[in-house]
């Protein structure tokens, strides 16, 4: 979530939207509670795959499913409303 990819052709007003969408997506994630923005993190940012995840947390699989799930719900809900 950290890195924005910039195609060279882009218009300054593209950069301009895809920086302000950034911003609310990093900031939507860094409000959800602790363990549901770190599963977010690390299937994003890291790629990881859920089972790799529920490995590294200690947490069943469909545990961390549902989380992940639950926490795109509250970032659709967040970002939609803007």
């Amino acid at each position: 979530l950290e890195d924005i990819i910039i195609h060279p052709k882009m218009k300054p007003m593209q950069l301009a939207g895809i920086a302000q969408t950034h911003r609310a997506l990093v900031a939507a994630v860094a409000s959800l509670p602790e363990h549901q923005a770190r599963i977010v993190h690390m299937r994003i940012s890291e790629d990881l795959t859920f089972a790799q995840i529920a490995r590294r947390m200690g947490a069943p699989l469909n545990t961390v499913k549902s989380i992940y799930r639950r926490a795109l719900l509250v970032l659709r809900g967040m970002l939609s409303s803007d």
